[in-house]
């Protein structure tokens, strides 16, 4: 992608600024996991991850209809700086799960992790280029072959707004000031 976007003419300068563009995401998102916390402490897990969820899929769909490194750059510290998931989905599985079952629960963090982190750049090179790996199937004057990057955007993007409807139907509350009481046994 960054070879694409030609921001350098040293091949070697191609290596810093394909490194900076992939750490940017996980920098901005470490920057701001505090305020997050913070932000999740005051309205509650539901809407922060809720929240997390549809601006990262934004982010993503932004990303991919980058036509600069700069703009690329731009959308990858955006979405890292409005997502900070990580420590609050923690916590979230923590107020939800009885101690007893915390070290699996927990322990599934770090394995869906390794796997999102393996499958997710295979997947993305797959679909990345589409008008160019597969031109029986896009076209070079179609969206996805004027946005060579936005196949592997939309997929994961779809995959987040899937877990955004899921989440809005189905996720409760976990901070106890923001749980609405439950309803007496007798109306239950």
């Amino acid at each position: 992608m960054v070879e694409y976007f030609a921001v350098s003419d040293d091949p070697h300068m191609l290596y810093v600024y394909a490194g900076i563009l992939a750490s940017s995401f996980s920098f901005a998102q470490c920057v701001a996991s505090m305020l997050f916390g913070s932000l999740s402490d005051r309205f509650g897990r539901r809407p922060i991850l809720l929240t997390g969820l549809m601006v990262n899929a934004l982010a993503l769909l932004a990303f991919g209809f980058s036509q600069t490194y700069w703009q690329a750059l731009l959308f990858r510290v955006l979405g890292g700086a409005l997502n900070g998931n990580m420590p609050v989905a923690k916590t979230y599985m923590g107020e939800v799960t009885h101690p007893r079952h915390h070290q699996k629960v927990f322990s599934l963090v770090g394995l869906v992790w390794s796997t999102g982190n393996v499958l997710g750049p295979a997947l993305g090179g797959f679909l990345a280029i589409p008008a160019d790996l597969y031109p029986n199937v896009f076209s070079q004057e179609g969206i996805f072959g004027r946005n060579p990057f936005l196949l592997p955007c939309v997929v994961m993007a779809f995959i987040q707004a899937t877990g955004f409807v899921v989440g809005f139907f189905r996720l409760k509350e976990s901070l106890p000031s923001r749980t609405p009481p439950a309803a007496p046994e007798a109306f239950s």
